[in-house]
C-alpha cells in the first residue's frame, strides 16, 4: 500500500472512533456531540464536559426566551397605557346632529288692559299731532273742500301718503288739494312753480304780495302761511 492510501484509510479509522466518541457523523461531514456526561478523547487524556456544554446553551436559550416574553409584556403595557385619543383606531363614525324641532309658538291670551293703552297712546299722539297741525288754525281762512277739488282738480282720485295727508290731483294742470285728515285742513299746490313758495290761494293765484295803502309789498312767511291754510267746513 502507498503512502496515500495509508493516510485516507488513518483518516477514515480517526473519523470512525470521533463518531463513537462524540457522536454521529451527519450528511455533511458534521458531528453532532452525545449527551455524554465525560467523554475521553482517543487522541489525549483531556476530558470534555458535554454535559456543562448542554447546559449552557439551555441556559442561553431559556434566556433568550425570558427577554422574548419580556419584551412582548413590555409592549403590551405600553400599548394599553397610550392615551385613546392618540391610538391609531379606525375612524369612528361621527354622530348625525340631532335635528331639534321646533315648537309652534303659542301667542299668549291679549290683554284688555294692554288694548285700552294702546288706545290711549295712539289717541295721545294723534292729539299732539292735532295741536301740532292746528296751532295757527285760528288765523286761517275758513273754505269748502269739495268746493275746491270740484274747482281745482274735478274727478280726482284719492292718494294716501305716509304723512297722512290725501291728494287730489289734476293730471292736466298738476295742480292738486293736499287735504290733512288729522287737522282737517286743506291747502292748494302747484308742483310747477319752483321755489319754497308753491302754494296757491282760493283764486288759484300766487300770494306772495298784497298792496299797502295802494302800494304793493311783499308778505311775510307767517302771512303766507295763514293766507294759503283753510279750515274745512264740509
Amino acid at each position: 500500500m502507498d503512502n496515500y492510501h495509508h493516510q485516507q484509510s488513518h483518516q477514515e479509522a480517526q473519523t470512525k472512533r470521533d463518531s463513537q466518541v462524540y457522536g454521529r457523523q451527519n450528511a455533511g461531514g458534521t458531528i453532532t456531540p452525545v449527551h455524554a456526561s465525560n467523554a475521553r478523547d482517543p487522541r489525549g487524556t483531556t476530558t470534555i464536559d458535554f454535559a456543562e456544554a448542554n447546559r449552557q446553551i439551555e441556559i442561553r436559550e431559556a434566556a433568550h426566551i425570558k427577554r422574548v416574553e419580556q419584551q412582548k409584556k413590555a409592549a403590551q403595557h405600553v400599548q394599553k397605557n397610550v392615551p385613546k385619543n392618540k391610538q391609531q383606531d379606525k375612524p369612528k363614525q361621527q354622530a348625525q346632529p340631532l335635528i331639534e324641532q321646533k315648537q309652534p309658538s303659542v301667542q299668549p291670551p291679549k290683554d284688555p288692559k294692554e288694548d285700552d293703552k294702546n288706545k290711549t297712546t295712539s289717541h295721545c299722539e294723534n292729539d299732539k299731532l292735532f295741536k301740532h297741525r292746528t296751532k295757527y288754525s285760528q288765523e286761517w281762512n275758513q273754505a269748502n273742500l269739495k268746493k275746491t277739488i270740484d274747482k281745482f282738480a274735478p274727478e280726482a282720485k284719492e292718494i294716501h301718503t305716509n304723512s297722512g295727508k290725501i291728494l287730489f290731483k289734476n293730471e292736466k294742470t298738476g295742480i292738486q288739494v293736499v287735504y290733512d285728515k288729522v287737522g282737517n285742513y286743506f291747502r292748494i299746490e302747484n308742483p310747477n312753480l319752483t321755489g319754497k313758495r308753491v302754494y296757491l290761494d282760493l283764486e288759484g293765484n300766487l300770494p306772495n304780495n298784497k298792496f299797502v295803502n295802494g302800494k304793493q309789498v311783499g308778505r311775510s312767511k307767517i302771512e303766507y302761511q295763514r293766507i294759503t291754510h283753510f279750515n274745512n267746513v264740509d
